[in-house]
């Protein structure tokens, strides 16, 4: 500690507080007593991955409804783990995921690795990666054109529900199949099964 100190004291002394910068991942960004601790050596220079992490969802969920809410898991009946294997990383999650398979809750897993939770899923689609918009796009055009959505939400509490049809239009099941490396009947069963599982 007392050499850390020491360099850093030095660094100040030779270039000003801004010299240190300091950056890390997700809501950790953020904590205290890591900005006290900048606060007090006199630099500003404080970043990280809060604005492509957690916290944009974090923000929406607030703007729209007041809170930022998991849900209950463990009662769900079809969950979509999306480019994350919380067997590795978020136990807690993963626990609430066993117990709701255990309830009869369809799996879908999209991942190009095949991880823990592909072995566990109803559906694993192991994606191209750096493909998943595409497979957005498909899913949507999909439970759009076959009507498997909420039009009651859609026609109250929407804006531009038209225009993303229309962005939506391109990616049928075949497109989506070529881009993403899954086959059309992939693309089908799990927009399917995502979007009439209530």
């Amino acid at each position: 500690l007392d050499e850390v100190a020491g360099k850093l004291e030095d660094l100040r002394g030779r270039y000003g507080a801004e010299t240190l910068a300091f950056t890390h991942g997700t809501k950790r960004t953020y904590h205290w007593d890591e900005r006290r601790f900048h606060n007090l050596f006199g630099t500003p220079n404080i970043c990280g991955a809060n604005n492509v992490c957690m916290c944009p969802s974090q923000a929406v969920e607030y703007a729209t409804y007041g809170g930022f809410s998991w849900g209950d898991i463990r009662q769900t009946r079809c969950i979509v783990l999306w480019g994350q294997g919380p067997s590795q990383s978020n136990f807690g999650l993963f626990g609430q995921i066993n117990m709701a398979k255990k309830n009869g809750a369809k799996l879908i897993v999209v991942a190009p690795r095949r991880i823990r939770e592909a072995d566990m899923a109803d559906l694993w689609l192991p994606i191209r990666p750096g493909t998943d918009v595409a497979l957005m796009l498909g899913w949507l055009k999909i439970i759009m054109d076959e009507e498997l959505y909420d039009r009651d939400f859609v026609e109250n509490w929407t804006v531009g529900f038209e225009d993303l049809k229309k962005a939506a239009a391109e990616y049928t099941p075949d497109r989506v199949a070529e881009i993403t490396w899954l086959s059309p009947e992939q693309v089908v069963e799990s927009a399917r099964t995502y979007a009439t599982t209530r």
